[in-house]
């Protein structure tokens, strides 16, 4: 197989001699890179024993049966008690029913500056010491930055480990939509510079979950946020999205929210960024 062969040919994976016209030769290792990652809404995601999401979030972390995992929750520090007590018992419900070999739950506060190389192996220091294999689970449950912590960590723990997403912010929520698989963390120089987003991989989740009762504690500041992501959404992609935002911005900022506009105008930009995945959401 020749160099210029690559050029409209339909690949062949596996290992070839390869050559060019200079005289070069060698081998070259060709393979697939398949992503397949399913993001899913539900109501109820941690009621315990819940059918619903049998075939779901539960079955990650035992194979369908076949290999219990044990199972790192980093949960976000910014949610509720009451969230974070639903947490606790979902998880320990399924290690009494066997359904997993073991798990633990560890609470995460970082911010932009904090989300650092740091923060990355404080996380992975504290996998190591509760035994997390290639094999096991690590879940991310929080805003978009512990997202983003949990996943860099995932990628470089022990060459790579899976994890499951579970978005509670709007941001989140529309990059788990458009296929944003991409995880960053920044760097504090020592003359005090932020560099954002310097280091990134692309390590998608196995699944990808978000939960609309968690948007009821969302701060105002978080819906701001997400509600400027969406309306720069509009404003480039999307007709639809902006005449509804338009018609509804003051329900959703109203001190009485409706949820039902809130999930409506988040599930109408994630169609928006998936239909056109080209620009990338800020993960800063």
């Amino acid at each position: 197989m020749t160099a210029n062969s690559l050029n409209g040919a339909k690949p062949i994976y596996g290992i070839h001699e390869y050559s060019d016209q200079h005289g070069n030769h060698g081998n070259e290792v060709r393979s697939p890179r398949q992503v397949r990652v399913r993001t899913v809404r539900s109501s109820g995601l941690f009621e315990v024993g819940s059918t619903r999401n049998k075939s779901s979030l539960a079955e990650c972390c035992n194979f369908g049966g076949k290999l219990k995992r044990r199972v790192f929750v980093v949960i976000d520090h910014g949610l509720p008690d009451i969230q974070r007590s639903r947490i606790e018992n979902y998880f320990a419900w399924h290690k009494a029913e066997k359904l997993l070999e073991d798990y633990t739950t560890m609470s995460l506060a970082v911010t932009k500056m904090e989300k650092t190389l740091g923060k990355v192996m404080a996380l992975a220091a504290a996998a190591k010491h509760f035994r997390i294999g290639r094999r096991d689970l690590f879940v991310a449950i929080g805003g978009s930055t512990v997202i983003d912590v949990v996943g860099f960590m995932a990628a470089i723990y022990r060459r790579s480990t899976p994890y499951i997403a579970v978005s509670t912010d709007l941001v989140g929520i529309i990059r788990s939509h458009a296929g944003d698989n991409r995880v960053t963390v920044n760097h504090l120089s020592n003359s005090g510079e932020l560099l954002s987003g310097v280091f990134a991989v692309s390590h998608p989740p196995v699944s990808s979950f978000y939960e609309p009762a968690f948007l009821d504690s969302l701060p105002r500041s978080e819906i701001k946020r997400g509600l400027a992501e969406m309306v720069r959404i509009a404003v480039i992609r999307d007709d639809e999205l902006f005449s509804y935002m338009e018609a509804h911005l003051e329900e959703i900022l109203a001190d009485t929210q409706d949820e039902g506009h809130l999930m409506a105008a988040v599930e109408l930009a994630a169609r928006a960024v998936s239909r056109r995945s080209g620009g990338a959401l800020s993960t800063t």
